[in-house]
């Protein structure tokens, strides 16, 4: 019998794999709109480089937790050890979420102007 934690700890990791793609879907329907849209309407371009980084890492630990293709096919191919594959997905989920902070802040910083 499963226990409430690990059905809790399942679903925040389903939703820490999900979470980025459904970004990204996010994202390239505001690319489609800033491409198709009216000027006046249309926001700033939408950046993808945290969320295309923070999907590669959590597909990557999408491998271990889910047993679906094309996830299947990649676990076999993981170099980790299985004893050390929960370290691995920890690490995994970690550099997805760095990546996505990242990828942002990246954008902030060059796009300021110096003062003066």
């Amino acid at each position: 019998m499963v226990s409430i934690l690990g059905v809790l700890a399942l679903g925040v990791m389903v939703l820490c794999i999900c979470l980025p793609f459904a970004a990204t879907a996010i994202q390239l329907f505001r690319l489609v709109w800033f491409l198709t849209g009216e000027k006046k309407e249309r926001d700033k371009r939408p950046r993808f480089t945290g969320l295309v980084l923070a999907m590669l890492f959590s597909s990557l630990a999408a491998t271990e937790i889910l047993h679906v293709e094309p996830f299947l096919s990649l676990r076999y191919l993981n170099p980790v050890p299985p004893e050390h594959r929960d370290a691995f997905v920890i690490g995994m989920l970690v550099l997805a979420l760095v990546a996505w902070i990242s990828g942002g802040l990246l954008w902030k910083i060059a796009r300021r102007r110096p003062e003066g």
